[in-house]
């Protein structure tokens, strides 16, 4: 069913909504994601393709959580970027 909670894997990027029993089985309207990155923020920056892995660092321009994503300002060229979040002050981009 796509009601249902299925990425265990990136589960503590969310929080509960309500009390849950023992058992019960997990839906996404369960869930919240927590913001991850604050507006102002400094943040890790990963630029990514199949042969490179590069790591900046950026200044968020706005706030989200697990799997939005962001502008944010890169600190060494000055430039705007949107960049996925994918962890607790971590954005990635795809090149």
């Amino acid at each position: 069913s796509k009601e249902l909670f299925r990425d265990i894997e990136n589960i503590h990027h969310y929080k509960v909504n309500r009390t849950l029993k023992a058992g019960e089985i997990l839906k996404i309207r369960d869930l919240s994601p927590r913001k991850l990155v604050k507006y102002g923020q400094k943040i890790k920056v990963l630029y990514k393709n199949n042969s490179i892995s590069l790591q900046a660092s950026g200044l968020a321009k706005s706030s989200g959580s697990y799997g939005q994503s962001i502008d944010f300002i890169n600190v060494k060229s000055k430039k705007k970027v949107i960049g996925k979040i994918i962890d607790k002050n971590t954005v990635l981009v795809e090149l």
